[in-house]
């Protein structure tokens, strides 16, 4: 692990979430990225801190942005150190406060793929990935359900999609690799097999053809993100990842505006990210 590996990761992720977004505010402490189009998306919607503030500031700032844009909930991240001041502050403003592990590839140059993986064209992915969030948080609108979906059309250019097909040639397993060959920097994301897929390694041979793709591409660095205390973090470890660092999330949300958080895990029981 080294802080230049972790400051790399972090750059990267906060030009993939300017380049995605439909709209950028650049405020005191950081950036507000947001999309009009898909509101209830909460990624796609929020408050990213890159510099000194308090929380009282954010807070404030959130508010501000986030509420002229009619958004009722609130999303806060913070790439990096959150004193204790920060949580509390948070907390206080009735957030709830939650962590993120950065994770990058260390293990083998080629590493083994346990079943045939391919890249496939947005659309071929849109259809189970809508079925997937339906059968992992049940009770959303169908709205929900297509914006929760159809944001993945706001991925930047470069990025690929990678899946493992079933017998009747549908995806039931995938991956997304944004790619910066310029950096030399990678991140897989939306790491996901689907429940009746699970147990046959999948999400073991998706990472490994991201990570090689990502090494074909002359990226040095390959990172994800996983929730350290409800994500896959030992098997990514048997599969080569070792940890960067940390990073945080602060989330309120709004009268009407609840979206699910699901952890993202590979091969686990409710794993749809977001």
């Amino acid at each position: 692990m080294t802080d230049s590996e972790y400051a790399r990761a972090v750059a990267f992720g906060h030009a993939v979430a300017r380049r995605q977004a439909a709209s950028v505010v650049d405020v005191p402490g950081g950036f507000v990225t947001l999309d009009p189009a898909y509101p209830v998306v909460r990624d796609l919607n929020r408050l990213h801190v890159t510099g000194p503030a308090t929380a009282a500031e954010l807070v404030a700032t959130a508010d501000d942005v986030l509420g002229t844009a009619g958004l009722a909930y609130r999303v806060v991240s913070v790439d990096g150190p959150a004193d204790g001041e920060l949580v509390a502050g948070f907390t206080a403003a009735g957030y709830e406060a939650g962590r993120e592990l950065l994770m990058s590839y260390g293990g083998a140059p080629d590493p083994p793929m346990p079943a045939p993986v391919a890249a496939v064209g947005l659309d071929a992915l849109l259809g189970p990935v809508e079925r997937a969030w339906r059968e992992s948080v049940p009770g959303l609108s169908d709205t929900a359900y297509e914006q929760l979906t159809g944001q993945r059309t706001r991925r930047p250019p470069g990025t690929v999609f990678l899946a493992v097909t079933g017998p009747d040639g549908t995806p039931c397993a995938w991956c997304e690799l944004y790619l910066s060959p310029s950096d030399g920097v990678a991140q897989i994301e939306d790491v996901l097999t689907r429940p009746a897929y699970r147990r046959r390694g999948y999400a073991a041979a998706l990472l490994a053809a991201g990570v090689r793709r990502a090494a074909a591409a002359g990226c040095d660095l390959t990172f994800l993100r996983v929730d350290p205390d409800d994500g896959p973090v030992g098997l990514y470890r048997r599969l080569g990842f070792y940890s960067l660092g940390h990073a945080h999330r602060f989330d309120r949300a709004g009268a009407g505006a609840a979206q699910p958080r699901p952890s993202g895990g590979p091969d686990q029981p409710a794993a749809v990210p977001g």
